[in-house]
C-alpha cells in the first residue's frame, strides 16, 4: 500500500464519519431539552445549500473550495442526528463512533485490492475491485453490526448511513487527482450525493412515524393516538353513534 493518495482518501473518510458520528450524538443528547428533530434537520438543509453555494464560487477564493466537505460532514451529522431526536433513540457516542471507525477500515481492503497487481492501473480492473469491495464491505460490516452492536436501536439504519457515506467517497477517490488539494475538491460532489441521500432517508424514516413515538396507551398526550395513527382522509368516516343512559342522563352529561 504505497499510494499516497489512497491514504489520504483513507484520511479523510475517518475525519468525515468521525465528525458525522461525533455531531449525530451531540444533536441526540439534546432529546432532555425536549428539541424536535426538525430543528437540526433545518440547520442541517441550511448548510448543505450554503456548501453548495460555496462550490459555485471556489474560483473567486480559495476558501470557498475547502469549506464545503466539512461543511457536508457537518450538515450529515444534523440529519443523522435529526434522526436521533425523531426516533427518540438512546444512542451511546462510543457505540456509534466505533461504527464509524469499522465502516471506515473497509477502505484499507480496497486500498489493498487497488495495489497488489500489475493490474491496478487498469479502469476496467479497478471498476472490478470496488464492485467486488463494496459487496464484501456490505456482507462483512452486516454481520459484524449484528454481533457487536445488537443492543444499538435502529443499527442497521446507521450501518446503511455510513456505508452511503463511505461508497460515495470511496467512488470518488478512484477518479485521476493531480495532487491532495485537487483530490479534496473531487470529493466534494459524491460528499454532497452521499449527504443528500442521508437527508432524504432521515426524512422519510422520522416524518413517517413521527407522532406516537413513546407514547402507550396508558399515558397518551393530546393529540397522540394509540390506534396507530390511522386517518381515513380517501373516504368518508362513519358517526359514532351515541348511547344514552340513565346514568349519563342523571349525570347531565347528555344534550340536545
Amino acid at each position: 500500500m504505497n499510494q499516497v493518495k489512497l491514504w489520504h482518501t483513507f484520511g479523510i473518510i475517518i475525519g468525515y464519519l468521525c465528525l458525522v458520528a461525533l455531531l449525530a450524538c451531540g444533536v441526540g443528547a439534546l432529546r432532555a431539552y425536549s428539541v424536535p428533530w426538525g430543528v437540526p434537520f433545518g440547520i442541517g438543509c441550511g448548510i448543505w445549500v450554503a456548501a453548495i453555494l460555496c462550490l459555485t464560487q471556489r474560483e473567486k477564493r480559495r476558501i470557498f473550495g475547502i469549506l464545503p466537505l466539512p461543511m457536508s460532514a457537518t450538515s450529515c451529522g444534523l440529519f443523522v442526528g435529526a434522526f436521533i431526536l425523531g426516533k427518540h433513540l438512546h444512542i451511546d457516542i462510543n457505540q456509534l463512533l466505533v461504527l464509524a471507525l469499522l465502516v471506515a477500515a473497509c477502505y484499507l481492503l480496497l486500498m489493498l485490492l487497488l495495489t497488489i497487481t500489475p493490474l491496478k492501473d487498469r479502469i476496467w480492473y479497478q471498476i472490478i475491485c470496488f464492485l467486488v469491495w463494496l459487496g464484501a464491505s456490505v456482507t462483512a460490516m452486516i454481520f459484524a453490526c449484528n454481533a457487536l452492536f445488537s443492543d444499538m436501536q435502529e443499527r442497521g439504519m446507521f450501518l446503511l448511513f455510513f456505508l452511503l457515506l463511505l461508497g460515495f467517497l470511496a467512488a470518488g477517490s478512484l477518479i485521476e487527482t493531480e495532487d491532495f488539494l485537487a483530490l479534496w475538491h473531487m470529493l466534494i460532489v459524491p460528499a454532497f450525493i452521499a449527504t443528500g441521500i442521508v437527508g432524504i432517508l432521515v426524512l422519510l424514516a422520522v416524518s413517517g412515524g413521527d407522532g406516537c413515538d413513546g407514547c402507550d396507551c396508558g399515558d397518551c398526550h393530546d393529540g397522540c393516538s394509540c390506534e396507530g395513527g390511522k386517518h381515513d382522509g380517501t373516504g368518508y368516516t362513519k358517526k359514532q353513534k351515541s348511547v344514552t343512559t340513565m346514568d349519563s342522563i342523571s349525570r347531565g352529561d347528555v344534550r340536545p
